[in-house]
């Protein structure tokens, strides 16, 4: 299987947190207050968009870096990647509400170093960490968990075995032949358009199904787009942790539980917080 991808087995407990986006104080409540970092079998994984808050003064993304790095080789602390780290380590822009964050992500690694001469390997560093991030979490009771969801494309990629999704090559994989090469190429463009992908845009609840029958899974549980809580398309479950929501969810499996459909997966989501916009 392909270091992309961390398998858990039938014992513990694993947190699930969607799209911090540069929110400090979120991160260290989720990994100080909800996690049990002693337990060995109590797991959290953070599934993406760990970075790019939209707003300058507010954006943490390098603190919280800073964290993931120093948690990053726990056994039983895990983090994915997200779009905005993808777009981060291939220099693509990516924008929210008009801003260029990749751009403002470089300003903020200017800000913090601007009293050394060589700041560009700082940003060479963050990037070469991002690559480290591996892309999906299956676990042994039939949960796949990613940033987001299967478009039809990459589904079709599946289909027709063009991609190989256990074997998948890293951003930073070595190759040694043309014949690799044009294969982590494809890899790359297949986790690009899967990160991207949004429901009904651009997949729907029969591509989840034949995505989950290829994966050898029941349920498949993604951020990425905002719903402002929690939303269901087949079994599927989209939440929100952090970022453009007014309740902050985070998913509490049952590692050692099969779970029979997603209703009961449902009643795994607990609240972290509730904002409320009145006061």
């Amino acid at each position: 299987m392909s270091d992309r991808i961390i398998s858990l087995p039938k014992k513990g407990r694993l947190i699930v947190v969607t799209d911090i986006h540069g929110n400090k104080d979120d991160f260290d409540k989720y990994v100080d207050e909800i996690w049990d970092r002693d337990d060995p079998n109590c797991h959290i994984v953070f599934t993406g968009d760990l970075i790019h808050e939209l707003e300058y003064s507010k954006d943490l993304s390098l603190d919280v870096l800073d964290e993931v790095d120093k948690l990053f080789n726990l056994p039983n602390f895990h983090v994915l990647l997200g779009n905005h780290e993808f777009c981060q380590i291939m220099h693509n822009e990516v924008y929210k509400w008009g801003t260029n964050q990749t751009e403002e992500f470089i300003h903020h690694i200017e800000d913090r170093y601007e009293w050394d001469e060589e700041i560009y390997l700082y940003q060479i560093m963050y990037e070469e960490f991002m690559k480290c991030f591996p892309y999906f979490l299956v676990t042994d009771n039939g949960f796949f968990i990613s940033h987001a969801g299967i478009s039809t494309t990459a589904l079709n990629q599946l289909i027709n075995q063009e991609i190989d999704l256990f074997n998948i090559k890293a951003i930073n994989a070595a190759v040694h032949t043309k014949e690799e090469e044009a294969q982590k190429e494809k890899d790359i463009e297949f986790i690009e358009e899967m990160i991207w992908s949004r429901p009904y845009d651009d997949y729907i609840e029969e591509d989840i199904d034949k995505f989950l029958e290829i994966a050898g899974c029941k349920f498949m549980i993604v951020g990425h787009t905002p719903q402002n809580g929690c939303h269901i398309l087949g079994n599927q479950l989209i939440f929100d942790s952090s970022f453009c929501t007014t309740t902050k969810y985070y998913l509490d499996i049952d590692l050692s539980k099969e779970y029979k459909d997603i209703i009961e997966v449902l009643k795994s989501l607990k609240i972290m917080e509730e904002i409320d916009i009145d006061n």
